[in-house]
């Protein structure tokens, strides 16, 4: 046991012989690799159960997608009853966020799954670290829990690195896409800080409790140094990473990233010690992971931009682009698929997600996004002279550009990507929420499922699950209905060839001009205006020829909404929500409440609205 009786701190010889024991890590580095080895058992076994459970639901999926209704007078069996109830409990303590809605740019709380995963992590972590002192007593202790946590803050460099990366191995297995794990690589980042903030603050405690051995471990050991600067990019990275300033300039926050994070790994193969070496195997492990991720990136990228993608640009009412990509590399993707989109005219090295609105069979193959323009890149291809709207008869901007006229731009397209919901086809009721250009998202899987069905009715197959669908669409102005007008009557008329209920519910949340106009239909539900309008006879007959419209002012109440279709849905429902921050939450609380209360298994997808 070492003991400081009897040391001379003022003589150099005896101080220095005391800090060398002191710092004997011989022992402890064996114990702090096996808490490393078992931090990776641990999430090994939760990637393991997560992808076995993943695997599962999505075989039950689609069994249920092409076996019969579930209205067909059947009882489930004991294990399927099971199932349900504890889906039900799951989601129940999983799908509802508390988060505050304004300045949720900057600061915003996960849904209550995320919450529990991540404070599970630290607790995990905390455990490997204080847990069991191997009798180690002061003030050698010291120095056995400040290397234990640096091998714990080694071992989470490949997390970190196997959660960011576009073609994660991780997302892979467990059925997640990669920007829905974004959080959770900040936080395992958050998470090294951490440990390392420990490493350092025991060690430290260590010297600073002997007179001069701080100064002399500084003087004499260079591991000091490089430690100081591998906290200080791991300190930056953090706070650079955080929502404010990670939103200034995110092609800046990037570039800097990679730059820091190269910085890192070099000043932690420096600092790591002699008697340290096999901590180095993390290090290795993390490099050569982002390589293959890089690797496979690079590579599809290159088959993608083979291809030679163009784009057509046709700025809508309402600040929003509508741009038509074709790529004869890109032939199929899913529903709710994202693509990151660049210009050069625009920007030569910016791009920007939008999610795909239209699915293969649509649109003569052709990718159909929209852009809402807020500045820089976005508001650029809005106002581009040759996609300008057409001035109408009356003065006013309505008349859309002929097709033939758009100019194409040359573009560069990543993806796509994402879409790792379920096949809404496979619920019973399904009910898809939008607000603004959040309806990409909805109206894809709409237009999937619609062509499905129909599909299915024409060859006269089995049909799917599916019996009711609802969308409902929250907008500023009427006339942004124009936007997917097409569409909505495709899929109307899909749906009515293929049996199913339809309701198209659109929300105008701002009255103006226009919406007077349209209170004044009676094909219409009457909207709160009472101003007098100019008769615009295109945009009556684009409300007119949708089947199933229901046009409202203000906003939903989603309770009624919500209650009024689950309550009588017999099998599981399917819910799809994309927009602001407050719609999501609002849904989220009220699905949870039903599901409660109701007992009803409600699948519910939450899709982040950019």
């Amino acid at each position: 046991m070492l003991s400081s009786d009897g040391v001379d701190f003022s003589n150099i010889t005896d101080a220095s012989n005391f800090l060398g024991d002191l710092l004997d890590d011989t022992d402890y580095q064996v114990d702090g690799n096996a808490r490393a080895r078992y931090f990776w058992y641990g999430i090994a076994a939760l990637i393991g159960v997560t992808a076995i459970g993943n695997l599962a639901w999505r075989l039950d999926l689609r069994s249920r997608k092409y076996g019969s209704p579930s209205s067909d007078g059947t009882s489930p069996g004991i294990f399927d009853r099971a199932t349900a109830a504890s889906m039900r409990l799951l989601r129940r303590a999983t799908y509802l966020q508390l988060t505050p809605t304004r300045n949720a740019s900057w600061f915003k709380i996960p849904p209550l799954g995320i919450v529990y995963l991540i404070l599970a992590y630290i607790l995990f972590i905390l455990l490997l670290e204080f847990v069991d002192d191997l009798g180690v007593t002061d003030p050698t202790w010291w120095t056995l829990v400040g290397v234990r946590a640096a091998w714990l803050a080694m071992a989470q460099l490949p997390l970190i690195v196997l959660l960011v990366g576009k073609h994660s191995l991780i997302g892979l297995l467990i059925g997640v896409s990669y920007e829905r794990l974004n959080v959770l690589h900040r936080w395992v980042a958050r998470g090294m800080f951490l440990l390392l903030t420990l490493h350092a603050g025991f060690l430290g405690t260590a010297w600073n409790r002997y007179p001069g051995l701080q100064s002399l471990e500084w003087e004499t050991d260079e591991a000091f140094r490089t430690g100081v600067a591998a906290y200080a990019i791991v300190f930056w990275m953090i706070i650079s990473a955080l929502a404010p300033l990670r939103h200034l300039s995110w092609e800046f926050f990037v570039v800097q990233h990679i730059i820091t994070f190269l910085g890192l790994i070099i000043a932690i193969g420096m600092h790591i010690p002699g008697s340290a070496k096999y901590a180095r195997v993390w290090i290795y492990v993390a490099v050569a992971l982002y390589l293959v991720e890089r690797l496979v990136y690079f590579v599809r990228l290159t088959f993608t931009i083979s291809g030679r993608s163009r784009v057509a640009l046709e700025p809508l009412e309402g600040d929003v682009t509508k741009m038509r990509v074709t790529n004869p590399r890109i032939r199929t993707w899913a529903p709710g698929s994202h693509v990151m989109v660049g210009i050069p005219r625009f920007g030569l090295i910016q791009s920007h997600p939008a999610t795909i609105m239209s699915i293969p069979s649509s649109h003569n193959g052709e990718m159909v996004l929209l852009l809402r323009a807020y500045k820089g890149f976005t508001r650029r291809i809005h106002e581009n002279k040759h996609g300008k709207l057409k001035e109408s008869g009356d003065g006013s901007s309505q008349e859309r550009q002929p097709r033939s006229d758009m100019k194409q731009y040359v573009a560069v397209i990543n993806g796509p990507y994402g879409a790792s919901h379920a096949q809404f086809v496979s619920f019973e009721t399904v009910i898809l929420i939008a607000g603004a250009t959040g309806v990409t998202f909805t109206l894809s899987i709409l237009l999937d499922l619609a062509h499905r069905a129909a599909l299915a009715a024409e060859k006269g197959d089995k049909p799917y699950p599916v019996r009711k669908l609802i969308f409902v669409w929250l907008i500023r102005k009427a006339v942004c209905i124009e936007w997917i007008s097409e569409e909505l009557r495709q899929a109307a008329s899909d749906l009515e060839k293929a049996g199913i209920s339809f309701e198209l519910q659109v929300y105008v949340t701002r009255s103006d001009s226009e919406e007077a106009t349209l209170s004044n239909s009676p094909a219409l539900a009457p909207l709160d205006s009472t101003k007098e309008a100019t008769q615009k006879p295109h945009v009556l007959n684009t409300y007119h020829s949708i089947s199933g419209l229901s046009l409202n002012s203000g906003r939903p109440t989603w309770k009624d909404l919500l209650h009024r279709v689950l309550s009588e849905a017999q099998g599981e429902s399917g819910v799809g929500v994309c927009g602001p921050l407050s719609l999501s939450v609002e849904v989220r609380k009220e699905v949870v409440s039903l599901s409660a209360h109701r007992a009803r298994r409600i699948y519910m997808h939450v899709e982040s609205f950019s």
